[in-house]
C-alpha cells in the first residue's frame, strides 16, 4: 500500500495538468477506495486482510472506477453539460485508478481484473507489511522504491502549494472547476478549509521517514520483509534517505517562500505551526486513526459538496 501518495497525487496532477483535471473530483476518486475502510482498519476494527480481497476490496479495482465514473457522467451530463461531466468523470477515474495502481505495487496486490477474476495481482516492488502495525509497515515501506514515489508526490504537490493554501487562489480554483458557480461561498470555503488541512497534514511525511530510519527498532520480521524489496540495497542506504529528506525540506522551504510572497507571513506561520504539531503526533503516536478520520471526513465532505453541486445544477443545462 501507499501512504501520502494517495493524498498528494490529486494536488500533484492538478499542479502539473492545470485545467485538464478537476481537483475536487480527482481527490474524491483518489480517496474513494479507502473511504469506508481506512479509519476502521487503522483503529483495528477491520482486519487488514479484508482491505483488498472479495467484499471490501471491490473498491480497489479498475472496475469500480469505471462504474462510478459512468455514474458521475450520467448524473452530470444533462445538468452541467457534457464537457464538464466528461472532465469530472475522467478526473474521478484518474484519481481512483492511480490509487489502484499504487496499491498494486506491493507483494499482495489487488483484484485488478474483478469481476472477471478475484485473483490478487501484485507487482512486488515492496513487501506488504500491514500485519506488522503502523511503524513496522512504514519501516518496510520506506526501505523500498516507495521512498522515491512519496518524495516525488510531495515535491509535485508542494511546488504549487500556494494554489491550494490561500483563500484567494482557491476561490479562483473553485471558479475554474465550476464550483464557484454552483456553490454558495460558505460551502466552497468549507471545502477549502478541508483541503487546506488535508495538504498541511502531509507535513507528517518527513517526520515519518525520520522515525522509521533513525528512531525505530525494527523486528526481525520487518528486517526480513524489507530485505525482499526491489532495489533494497539502494533504498536501504542512508544516502538515499538523506537525499529524500533534503529534497522534501527544500521543496517545503521553496513552497512556503512562494506562499509568503503571495499571502503574506500569516499563512506560512499557520502551516509551520500545524506542521510542528503533526510532526509531534507522527513521532509520538503509534497508530493513525486520527489522520485516517481526517481522510474519511475530507472524502465524505467532498462527496456531499459535489452532490449538492449536482442538485443545484439540475435542470440548468449549464456548460462549464
Amino acid at each position: 500500500m501507499c501512504w501520502f501518495s494517495h493524498d498528494l497525487e490529486p494536488y500533484a496532477f492538478k499542479a502539473l495538468l492545470k485545467r485538464r483535471v478537476l481537483l475536487a473530483w480527482m481527490l474524491f476518486g483518489s480517496v474513494s477506495p479507502d473511504v469506508f475502510t481506512k479509519f476502521f482498519i487503522e483503529s483495528g476494527w477491520i482486519p487488514v486482510q479484508q482491505h483488498r480481497g472479495v467484499g471490501l476490496g471491490v473498491t480497489h479495482t479498475l472496475f469500480f472506477g469505471l462504474l462510478v465514473s459512468a455514474l458521475i457522467y450520467t448524473a452530470l451530463r444533462g445538468r452541467m453539460g457534457r464537457s464538464y461531466a466528461g472532465r469530472a468523470a475522467l478526473s474521478f477515474l484518474a484519481g481512483q485508478w492511480s490509487h489502484v495502481l499504487l496499491d498494486s505495487l506491493d507483494s499482495v496486490g489487488l483484484m485488478a481484473l474483478f469481476p472477471l477474476s478475484t485473483r490478487l495481482y501484485p507487482v512486488g516492488l515492496w513487501s506488504y507489511a500491514a500485519q506488522l502495525g503502523h511503524w513496522g509497515d512504514l519501516y518496510v515501506f520506506y526501505h523500498s522504491p516507495a521512498l522515491l514515489i512519496e518524495t516525488a508526490a510531495f515535491v509535485a504537490a508542494w511546488i504549487e502549494a500556494r494554489t491550494f493554501l490561500t483563500a484567494r487562489s482557491f476561490a479562483g480554483l473553485a471558479e475554474e472547476e465550476g464550483l464557484g458557480r454552483l456553490l454558495d461561498p460558505g460551502r466552497w470555503r468549507l471545502l477549502y478549509t478541508l483541503y487546506f488541512y488535508y495538504l498541511v497534514a502531509s507535513l507528517r511525511l518527513p517526520a515519518w521517514i525520520y522515525r522509521v530510519w533513525f528512531a525505530y527498532s525494527p523486528s526481525t520480521e520487518a528486517l526480513s520483509l524489507a530485505s525482499r524489496n526491489a532495489l533494497h540495497n539502494v533504498f536501504a542506504n542512508t544516502v538515499a534517505v538523506a537525499a529524500a529528506l533534503a529534497v522534501i525540506l527544500g521543496t517545503l522551504a521553496y513552497g512556503l517562500y512562494r506562499l509568503a510572497a503571495e499571502a503574506g507571513a500569516g499563512a506560512p506561520a499557520v502551516i509551520l505551526t500545524g506542521g510542528a504539531l503533526l510532526a509531534l503526533i507522527a513521532l509520538g503516536v503509534e497508530s493513525e486513526p486520527l489522520m485516517a478520520a481526517l481522510s474519511t471526513l475530507t472524502a465524505v465532505a467532498t462527496a456531499y459538496t459535489l452532490t449538492y453541486a449536482i442538485g443545484q445544477g439540475e435542470g440548468s443545462g449549464a456548460s462549464i
